[in-house]
């Protein structure tokens, strides 16, 4: 099933904010759930992220959510199998959510709970709205 343009853009703009942090040779490393790339293929606890990139002793783990598909059952567990994957990788580990603006505040609010269940887990975290504001959890 195809995801929606607004999904598709939120997806774009994890890639947009990866650039911190891949350098320009990696970048085709990055696998995302669009079209002109490479869909992620590593699976965790039967989810598969928006956007994965391992390599060189990084993981980064994108999920983009509607704001209507934020607070789905589906969604929490996508959170949880992808703070437990962080959990066990031994070198530095990103996490990046994109929603919509309105959603800002409750997210930071959701990742910053999420983070304190899982121990306060040596992964950055951020948010990231659709009209480019985000924050390091």
């Amino acid at each position: 099933m195809g995801e929606s343009i607004e999904h598709q853009t939120y997806v774009r703009n994890i890639l947009g904010f990866i650039e911190k942090f891949v350098d320009g040779e990696n970048y085709s490393m990055i696998r995302a759930d669009l079209p002109e790339y490479d869909k992620p293929s590593l699976v965790y606890s039967d989810f598969i992220p928006d956007v994965y990139y391992s390599y060189d002793k990084l993981l980064i783990i994108g999920e983009a959510k509607t704001y209507d598909d934020f607070k789905t059952e589906h969604s929490k567990s996508q959170y949880r199998a992808y703070f437990e994957e962080c959990t066990k990788y031994p070198f530095r580990s990103i996490i990046i959510i994109a929603i919509p603006w309105q959603l800002f505040v409750t997210a930071k609010n959701h990742f910053r709970r999420c983070n304190r269940l899982f121990g306060g887990i040596n992964t950055e975290i951020y948010v990231i709205s659709e009209n480019g504001v985000f924050e390091k959890i």
